[in-house]
């Protein structure tokens, strides 16, 4: 499944991290509590896969632990190495304004 958001589009959102390609990108770590989805952190990495997988299983969840994590990517193959950092800059300022 696919969504767009930020002007980048994505792949997820995804339960686990079997599903993350071992690409260059943009990643997305939510928590969704019911219909709620909230971004907790946005990076970027040449192994989107790793990445996420050194910040797994359980990234920081609000207390009380309520909820599920998810996973999101987005591929950039195409991309430089800076312009996927701006994006994802841009992506983290709009996602997590307070961060």
């Amino acid at each position: 499944m696919a969504f767009k958001r930020w002007g980048q589009t994505f792949d997820g959102p995804w339960p686990n991290t079997d599903i993350l390609k071992p690409e260059p990108g943009i990643w997305i770590i939510w928590h969704r509590v019911g219909p709620r989805w909230i971004v907790l952190e946005v990076g970027e990495s040449r192994d989107v896969r790793s990445s996420i997988m050194q910040r797994s299983p359980s990234p920081c969840v609000p207390p009380g632990g309520v909820g599920e994590i998810h996973y999101s990517a987005c591929y950039t193959a195409d991309l430089p190495d800076a312009e996927r950092a701006e994006a994802t800059r841009r992506i983290e300022r709009i996602a997590r304004p307070e961060a």
